[in-house]
């Protein structure tokens, strides 16, 4: 019943223990702020509660109907941030995907308000959007152009009139300093930032015995 090294994802929810206060807390700042960021060490576990914890309590209906929000599959930015934000707003019916994408990759780099109204367009109810590893968009993505183009229309998602769309965000705290370089939404940043610690004793034991238990198995 262990992932073992591997994080935890939405599939795992059932197995994921240890970590209810801190999902709680993550749940109260989507209802706070638009914009969450899931901040923390390395091997903190900060994806593993967005994945597991959050978004499938989230799709269970935690906030008045988030059962019935639109969930975009997760992205990482890597090297070119918009061509993964790209691959989210792709509709199913899309015939010529290699230019539908480069269209849309241009518009966003010349439109901030882009995202939000392709997002808007194609949903009835808020959507929410999970970018993991978010401190790729500094340390991959050496393009400045591409990355001020990524928040500002990641931050104009979420100041859009109409439907709440929501953007969570994990990011290393030891690259925290690099939001500087984009001063209006390093603010939007640390209103929405929660903080993820160490599991005290407790939370590491239900971390270890519950996913155990679940299956029959108990430790000495």
């Amino acid at each position: 019943p262990f992932v073992g090294l591997d994080s935890f994802h939405a599939e795992d929810g059932f197995r994921f223990y240890g970590r209810e206060e801190l999902i709680k807390t993550l749940i109260n700042q989507v209802l706070a702020t638009r914009l969450v960021a899931t901040v923390g060490p390395s091997g903190s576990g900060k994806s593993s509660v967005v994945m597991a914890g959050l978004i499938p309590k989230l799709q269970e209906g935690a906030l008045p109907d988030s059962q019935t929000w639109h969930y975009y599959h997760t992205i990482v930015p890597g090297s070119a941030p918009l061509a993964h934000l790209t691959d989210l707003l792709k509709p199913e019916n899309t015939q010529d995907i290699p230019l539908w994408t480069i269209e849309n990759i241009e518009k966003l780099r010349q439109d901030p308000h882009h995202l939000a109204k392709v997002v808007s367009e194609a949903n009835q109810t808020p959507a929410v959007i999970v970018i993991d590893q978010f401190e790729e968009t500094f340390t991959l993505c050496h393009d400045e152009d591409e990355r001020e183009a990524f928040v500002n229309n990641l931050l104009n998602l979420v100041n859009a009139p109409g439907l709440r769309h929501v953007v969570i965000l994990t990011m290393r705290i030891d690259y925290e300093s690099y939001l500087d370089k984009v001063p209006l939404f390093q603010s939007a940043f640390q209103q929405g930032e929660i903080r993820v610690t160490g599991m005290n004793a407790a939370e590491l034991r239900e971390a270890i015995e519950k996913p155990a238990l679940s299956v029959g198995l108990k430790f000495d």
